[in-house]
């Protein structure tokens, strides 16, 4: 047997990557691989919502970077 676990990295309530583990299930802990996830998955939300800023903050008009320009929108 394997046991995993997994977050969504959400920014502005849109999951935009996922973070994840995997491990025999004798030797995961169950409850500390969720709290990893969880922590790593916050972490590149924040990352990622400064990054974002920081080149909106230091970019020109014409070089605009939007999220929504990263993915294929979904009809």
């Amino acid at each position: 047997g394997m046991s995993a676990g997994a977050s969504p990295v959400l920014v502005n309530g849109r999951p935009i990557a996922a973070v994840s583990v995997s491990a025999a299930t004798g030797r995961l802990d169950r409850a500390k691989a969720a709290a990893a996830v969880l922590r790593t998955s916050r972490l590149i939300a924040t990352q990622f919502i400064r990054a974002r800023e920081l080149a909106q903050d230091y970019s020109t008009s014409e070089l605009q970077w939007d999220i929504e320009d990263e993915f294929d929108r979904v009809s």
